[in-house]
């Protein structure tokens, strides 16, 4: 499977408290998109209407399965108004931009960075869109919103519900 090449250079690295990137009474909103390779459509309509001049911090989560790939591959080359970079362990979340999760990564965020844990080919893990979106509820609070464009009852239920709940 090839790499996501998108633009964007290397990580800040390491780790710091919550509020030295964006502090607890920053209002930049945190979007959290979690989306399925079925659902690809719905997302290249929902990039090409965001803009850096909304000041929004992205981060794009695509759900293993098929066809996953493929739309990785796609959102390479995609025409959007903010600059995708593929993510990698410790980058900060900034708003602008938006922040690709490679493929085989379970996502997490801690301390205004997103955290990447690689994951096995050979293994599914279940709830990684809830885990994404959770986390992400966990992190920004009350700034957090959350897109899952996946399929009715599909995982991101519950990740959906922790971003409701702030």
């Amino acid at each position: 499977q090839a790499p996501l090449a998108l633009s964007g250079a290397g990580r800040s690295g390491g780790h710091q408290r919550r509020d030295d990137h964006l502090a607890r009474d920053d209002h930049t909103l945190v979007v959290g998109i979690a989306v399925a390779a079925e659902r690809g459509e719905s997302l290249d309509s929902l990039l090409k209407a965001l803009s850096p001049d909304l000041g929004f911090a992205v981060v794009l989560f695509v759900d293993e399965g098929e066809g996953a790939a493929e739309l990785l591959d796609r959102l390479s080359g995609q025409s959007s108004r903010m600059a995708l970079r593929r993510a990698e362990d410790g980058d900060r979340v900034r708003p602008g931009g938006i922040l690709v999760v490679p493929s085989l990564h379970a996502a997490t965020f801690e301390a205004g960075r997103l955290r990447l844990r690689a994951l096995a080919p050979s293994r599914r893990e279940r709830s990684l869109i809830d885990l994404f979106l959770s986390s992400m509820a966990e992190w920004a609070g009350e700034r957090a919103v959350g897109i899952a464009l996946v399929p009715p009852g599909a995982d991101g239920t519950l990740g959906l519900k922790a971003v409701k709940q702030w």
